[in-house]
């Protein structure tokens, strides 16, 4: 994916159906937990696993535990961080 331009109250949101779990990323935080590819069609764009692959299902990966809440949005509308 590309990441134009990250700064503060600019927010990704995930979502896994499968995983019945989404993410709400800061971008800044984003391109500290993604990977960039260096290389190939893609050089420059960043890539991000939020859940392994099991046997029995996907499974969100612990460290991203951080971003499954929705308090991060509620904190932004709360200091009028976000336009509405």
């Amino acid at each position: 994916m590309s990441i134009r331009h990250p700064r503060e109250n600019f927010y990704f949101i995930f979502n896994s159906e499968h995983a019945n779990t989404h993410w709400i990323v800061p971008s800044l935080a984003l391109i500290e937990e993604a990977n960039q590819n260096k290389t190939g069609a893609n050089a420059g764009k960043y890539a991000v696993k939020f859940c392994n692959l099991t046997k029995a299902c996907l499974k969100p990966r612990p460290r991203f535990k951080k971003y499954e809440k929705f308090e991060m949005m509620e904190w932004a509308e709360s200091t009028g961080s976000s336009s509405a």
